[in-house]
């Protein structure tokens, strides 16, 4: 019986250090948040859920949308994608993960994509690779 007790202990001690490190000393728990927060992310952007693609975007991203088109911070993010989804449906047609480097609390994802954007006002489709 004080086996059992020491192994729930034991066991309960774990989860709690487990739930208590940063996501870097967790990679699997971390590779797969930044995945899972990845699918609702296209998820959001199939139904242009703006609430939901600013919620999962940290407040200070980088994010580079061009060679020479950084925006930092989630405001110049979101600025850019307001527009753009007022004129634009955007689907994802294809998404890759390249790389993932995950180095104590910053995440850098590397992801090979594809969006067809369809204006809303007609005209024809266009496919952007990144």
């Amino acid at each position: 019986m004080h086996y059992m007790n020491d192994l729930i202990t034991l066991t309960v001690f774990t989860v709690f250090i487990a739930n208590c490190m940063p996501l870097a000393a967790q990679p699997n728990l971390a590779e797969q948040e930044i995945l899972n927060h990845g699918q609702m992310l296209r998820k959001a952007f199939a139904s242009e859920d703006l609430e939901i693609i600013e919620a999962l975007h940290h407040p200070t991203v980088i994010r580079a949308l061009r060679y020479s088109d950084l925006k930092q911070g989630r405001a110049e993010v979101m600025e850019v994608l307001r527009s753009t989804l007022q004129a634009y449906q955007l689907t994802f047609v294809e998404n890759e993960l390249e790389n993932l480097l995950i180095q104590d609390s910053i995440a850098i994802e590397q992801t090979r994509f594809a969006i067809r954007g369809t204006p809303k006002d007609g005209g024809d489709s266009f496919l952007f690779k990144g």
